[in-house]
């Protein structure tokens, strides 16, 4: 048993010496910086920053930072072209603009697999022809956040709600049932601080 336990801790100790006299050393971590359209410190940005953390604490090797961006086309050109990134979340309209994308590398083989996911319409939008120059961002959900009280005094379903001309015909009728506008205190306010309802004013 001893000799055992000598011999390998010879073959440790040799491990160790030519690992050292190979020179080889851990891997370096790959750091990249990703321009979003928003501030950092904004509500997006911050979900955003906490999506990216996830990333970075899960790969080892490889960190993001984001940093703050907009949607301004001289800005956007600017920054593409000054490489203030390595990753950008463009506007679709961007990627028509050809300051901005000669300085896109295309990703089409990078994301071949990717393609199948997306209908040709939304592909359309990441490039021109057979050129990709990224993918799309599907990081919205939508929700519509209306006050049952009011809705149900004025026998308006929003369940039944299944088209735009639905929901707008059913908030006129709470409009024209109740006498309520979009500016009343929040104890009759239809929708949520923010959201406006289609199709009145």
């Amino acid at each position: 048993m001893k000799y055992k336990i000598r011999a390998i801790s010879v073959v440790l100790g040799l491990l160790i010496v030519l690992l050292g006299v190979c020179g080889c050393k851990e891997q370096e971590v790959i750091e990249l910086t990703f321009r979003i359209t928003w501030d950092v410190t904004s509500g997006r940005g911050e979900a955003i920053a906490n999506i990216v953390q996830d990333f970075n604490d899960s790969h080892k090797y490889i960190h993001v930072t984001v940093i703050s961006g907009n949607e301004e086309e001289s800005d956007i050109v600017a920054s593409v072209q000054n490489k203030e990134a390595d990753v950008y979340m463009l506007p679709y309209r961007a990627l028509k603009d050809e300051q901005v994308v000669d300085n896109l590398v295309e990703v089409s083989d990078v994301f071949e697999d990717q393609w199948t996911h997306y209908y040709d319409s939304i592909l359309s939008l990441t490039g021109s022809g057979d050129k990709r120059y990224g993918l799309p961002w599907l990081g919205h959900s939508m929700a519509l956040i209306y006050n049952k009280q009011l809705t149900s005094e004025a026998k308006v379903d929003p369940q039944q709600w299944l088209t735009l001309d639905d929901m707008v015909t059913g908030c006129q009728r709470v409009v024209e049932v109740l006498s309520v506008t979009l500016d009343d205190p929040p104890s009759g306010t239809l929708f949520h601080p923010g959201m406006r309802c289609a199709g009145i004013s």
